[in-house]
């Protein structure tokens, strides 16, 4: 967590003083996405779950090539799983219901492909989970996420007042929910996808 937080301020910090010196375009963005993930379902069988996100993020313009981007976003999703045990299995039923922040590095290396953007982020990420195994009564857990994403980006308006790109996002993260599962201390997150739309206003 301190190695993502003090990445986070030298990406930021260095931005900034690139910034000073050179003419930066900001934009001030809005959007929503689906949230994909799969996973096996409480039947054993594998079920791709849906979920969404509205996303508020801040863009600057370092270079012509590079832009760093702030993200606020809330997002849910749902979904089952079996849970195997030594000696015996049960079901599991969750809702998801997370806020957080992300920051992304874009890049955009193609003079002929100006539509056409990649990027690497990271984010942190506030998650309360609702979960039973009965998919009646739901008890709550509190956990925080750290990871990375993977963007692409589609620009379909790209003009001096306004943006609007799709995008497609894979996003990877650490669970530090209660000390993980009890015994390392942190768990692998279940990984998940983001195709959506943002669009944004110049000034």
């Amino acid at each position: 967590m301190k190695r993502l937080i003090m990445l986070l301020v030298l990406i930021i910090s260095f931005s900034s003083s690139h910034a000073q010196e050179m003419n930066s375009s900001n934009v001030l963005r809005v959007g929503t996405s689906l949230v994909l993930f799969g996973c096996n379902n409480y039947k054993n069988k594998f079920e791709l779950n849906l979920g969404s996100q509205i996303a508020v993020e801040y863009s600057i313009q370092i270079s012509s090539i590079y832009s760093l981007d702030v993200a606020f976003f809330r997002q849910n999703y749902h979904g089952s799983r079996l849970l195997e045990f030594p000696e015996y299995s049960e079901p599991e039923f969750f809702k998801h219901y997370s806020t957080g922040v992300s920051a992304r590095n874009i890049f955009s290396p193609f003079n002929k492909a100006r539509w056409l953007r990649f990027g690497i982020g990271a984010y942190a990420e506030y998650n309360v989970a609702y979960k039973s195994n009965d998919n009646e009564l739901f008890f709550p857990i509190k956990g925080m996420y750290y990871g990375i994403s993977l963007p692409i980006r589609f620009y379909l308006i790209d003009s001096k007042r306004f943006d609007l790109y799709a995008y497609y996002e894979f996003v990877a993260a650490i669970d530090y929910s209660n000390g993980g599962d009890g015994s390392n201390g942190k768990n692998i997150y279940q990984p998940y996808n983001l195709c959506g739309l943002m669009f944004g206003v110049k000034f």
